[in-house]
């Protein structure tokens, strides 16, 4: 089907349809019979009435920043607007009687005849699902990306998930611009926070309603997590030019920027502010850490954190990690390049703490904070750092196995291995966070692979079963999927010795589409998943809620 048509039922891009006029979607597996040709979509028209477009640009250094020249086809100036201005309000009054608004959309939830929308073509269509808090009567309550397959709109959308399906009452917000299929979100105090396309919109929680629209200078990387964080009540912005936005609540007018020497690049915060690798200027190759202020962007501190190995100096690189410790204004880069070592300085004034080398040949980008440790994986197992004095130690796998830090439960650190001689094989180990002594390992139960949690890509469920572990306050518990039964099997999981509890079964929703699995949360109250094309909330004994 040429001209980019989409799944009526989950919004996915279709592939050209067979020899007999038949299309399946690859993401849901619907099926439906296409005509030979179809008409090309009209562009959607939008009035939009603001002022003049600003995009503030800031140079490396500057606390506050003067304003740059945007994009000739985005800016506005003051004479043109004088002069079409008797032109656009009347066509936004007109156009203000018939477009959908917001509280329109919202009926659509509570009451489907007074619209005439058929609330049941609104389905699930992000990555990212947020669990609010719910005060009145419990509950569960999620902010999730949404498509209306009648009319080919994606939105944000806040549902209650209900026994059966749902949604049980919620809203709608305004449909996003035909080119955006997907948005970073996050909620702070009372508003909703989302990076739709190259803009930044804040929302009421509550009602849905947009408070304001601001224009970014590039969009910001939906599969980086790191790059759209809670600064206060506000949130901290890095778009995919090497640009740094900080806004609060209540204007689209950004309280500070900063512009990177390089491209966008993941945000880590802690008391010292805001932290992010950059380039050093006119230094080729060379990369620093630059920590911004998070009340004014003023520049606190740039360090370029380096090891000494006799003669031969090794020097931070992007392929490299750094971690902000909480309550600290400390941060830990690991640094890789011709050899490994860690170096821990003060973000506030640049200063080091203390520099250790590791006996290991490189280190991967997959680590975990405890409060007094930092463990992080390599070829040869994990090594454990102890965040007082650098000194560290490998905690090997098991036999012919690697393995992975997955989070700290007590005194025990929990890993993710792999057989890495014959057959993939995963499973589950438990070591002395202390020691680093080994103290269980086992095979996942029914075997197939371990999802982590937070999973940004789903996972297919076919024949194999697939597992989650998570700390369920101090309670730690593996939960198997199986993909035939469509079932989630939760078992305890002893930490002294690794013996599995007694099963306890969930039966999942059935559907007709591929299944797979996205694992958004895991905590005392089971998982938050996205499964085929609903969201799901899986307690660990008792029936699912979910939406549709």
């Amino acid at each position: 089907m040429a001209g980019g048509s989409v799944c009526k039922s989950c919004g996915s891009l279709l592939p050209l349809p067979d020899g007999d006029g038949n299309v399946s979607c690859l993401s849901c597996g619907r099926t439906e019979r296409v005509p030979a040709e179809e008409p090309a979509a009209a562009p959607g028209a939008s009035t939009e009435a603001s002022g003049e477009t600003v995009f503030i640009s800031w140079k490396p250094g500057d606390g506050g920043g003067g304003a740059s020249s945007s994009s000739a086809g985005r800016r506005v100036g003051c004479i043109v607007a004088v002069a079409i201005l008797a032109v656009v309000v009347p066509i936004i009054v007109v156009l203000a009687g018939v477009l959908t608004s917001t509280t329109a959309v919202k009926e659509a939830f509570d009451d489907v005849g007074a619209t005439g929308t058929d609330r049941s073509s609104f389905n699930p269509a992000g990555y990212e699902v947020i669990e609010l808090p719910v005060t009145d009567g419990g509950g569960t309550e999620v902010v999730t990306v949404a498509y209306d397959g009648q009319k080919g709109d994606r939105f944000i959308a806040r549902v209650a998930l209900a026994a059966g399906g749902g949604p049980d009452g919620g809203w709608a917000s305004e449909p996003f611009p035909k080119d955006v299929y997907d948005a970073r979100m996050l909620v702070s105090g009372p508003t909703l926070f989302a990076a739709v396309g190259d803009e930044l919109w804040a929302l009421v929680a509550e009602t849905g309603v947009v408070s304001w629209k601001a224009p970014l200078s590039d969009v910001v990387h939906v599969a980086c997590d790191s790059c759209f964080q809670p600064l206060g009540d506000g949130v901290v912005v890095s778009t995919a030019d090497g640009q740094v936005f900080a806004y609060g609540p209540g204007s689209a007018q950004p309280l500070w920027g900063h512009r990177l020497v390089s491209d966008g690049s993941p945000l880590h915060l802690n008391e010292a502010g805001v932290a992010v690798i950059d380039d050093v200027p006119d230094g080729p190759g060379r990369k620093q850490v630059v920590v911004l202020d998070p009340v004014t962007g003023a520049v606190v501190s740039s360090y370029a954190p380096t090891c000494q190995d006799g003669t031969r100096e090794k020097q931070l690189s992007f392929t490299d990690s750094i971690y902000a410790i909480e309550g600290s204004t400390d941060l830990i880069a690991t640094i890789s390049m011709g050899g490994t070592c860690l170096v821990r300085w003060n973000g506030a004034n640049g200063q080091q703490v203390w520099s250790a080398p590791v006996d290991i040949w490189s280190l991967r980008d997959l680590g975990i904070l405890s409060s007094d440790h930092l463990y992080v994986s390599s070829d040869d197992g994990i090594v454990s750092v102890d965040l007082a004095t650098g000194s560290n130690l490998l905690m090997a796998p098991p036999p012919d196995s690697e393995a992975e830090p997955l989070f700290r439960s007590g005194d025990l650190l929990v890993s993710a291995t792999r057989v890495n001689r014959g057959s993939a094989e995963a499973g589950l180990a438990g070591y002395e966070a202390a020691t680093g002594q080994l103290r269980w390992s086992f095979p996942l139960p029914g075997g197939g692979e371990l999802l982590p949690v937070g999973s940004r890509s789903s996972e297919a469920l076919h024949s194999d079963d697939r597992s989650v572990v998570f700390d369920a306050d101090g309670r730690l518990m593996v939960a198997t999927f199986s993909g035939e039964a469509r079932t989630v099997t939760f078992r305890s999981i002893e930490l002294a010795s690794g013996v599995l509890g007694e099963p306890s079964v969930v039966q999942l929703p059935e559907d007709t589409g591929t299944p797979s699995v996205t694992i958004h949360r895991a905590d005392s109250r089971g998982l938050l998943i996205t499964i085929d094309r609903a969201v799901v909330r899986v307690p660990l004994s008792g029936d699912p809620v979910m939406w549709p």
